[in-house]
């Protein structure tokens, strides 16, 4: 039995509008996407901070309120302008079977990490997930994107696999971004309890606001989900291409 799920569990009206995202999953697909969107699935993305970790020695996250102004940055910019129109091309083309385009799309995911060392976690990150879904979701097109990574005809970054995985899954564009949103932002936030002296109220309740914006740029990306991908978080790139020279590190980027 099918179910609607106007209001899930990790989506909240926006402060700025109270337009709802209808999502249209079955009780096994919303378990099934929570699994995949769960840090004890073993993928290893908890060793990777993104670039914060070199934030925090630089001095520019140093709290909360600056914790909350980088990830604002990354709603706005890394999220609206680049990873969920990715995330949407990448799914339509894969439906549509366009594996040039796919090809592409993963192409181009690669050249907009100007950072060496996040290049290679997306690819790190994408790969253990391909190959610990791979049993548990059999399919021939995820055989196929292996088959083409180890070729080396496909670089394999983890929004790519989402994609797929996701596709596979035949969730809307509307539950995946939430997926992929709520993945990140959550990301962020555990990162930031090992780097700032952040307790783990404060830190649920800045993931609470975050979450409150985030239908609101689900709804920005699907406005217009072909339009071209662009990306300026110059900051960002800064501390994510700083990491390597980093005297002491907890993550691997």
């Amino acid at each position: 039995m099918d179910i609607r799920i106007d209001r899930p569990l990790l989506l909240f009206d926006s402060p700025s509008s109270h337009q709802k995202l209808a999502l249209d999953l079955t009780p096994l697909q919303l378990l099934k996407t929570l699994q995949l969107t769960d840090s004890f699935f073993p993928v290893g993305a908890f060793s990777y901070s993104e670039g914060l970790e070199a934030a925090v020695d630089q001095g520019w996250v140093r709290n909360g309120a600056t914790l909350e102004t980088w990830m604002n940055a990354w709603l706005e910019q890394g999220f609206v302008s680049l990873e969920g129109l990715a995330l949407c091309q990448l799914m339509e083309a894969w439906q549509s079977e366009d594996w040039k385009a796919f090809q592409r799309f993963d192409i181009e995911l690669t050249a907009m990490k100007p950072a060496a060392a996040t290049r290679q976690s997306s690819t790190t990150l994408g790969k253990r997930l391909l190959r610990s879904c791979l049993p548990l979701y059999p399919h021939q097109g995820l055989e196929k994107i292996l088959e083409d990574i180890e070729s080396e005809t496909l670089h394999g970054n983890a929004l790519t696999v989402y994609a797929a995985l996701f596709s596979v899954l035949e969730l809307s564009p509307s539950a995946s971004l939430s997926s992929i949103g709520y993945t990140r932002l959550t990301s962020m936030i555990s990162a930031a309890l090992r780097l700032i002296a952040m307790g783990q109220q404060e830190g649920q309740t800045i993931l609470t606001r975050q979450l409150q914006k985030l239908p609101e740029a689900i709804e920005q990306v699907l406005q217009e989900p072909t339009r071209p991908w662009t990306s300026f978080v110059p900051m960002m790139d800064i501390a994510q291409m700083n990491h390597r020279y980093l005297y002491t590190r907890l993550f691997r980027s």
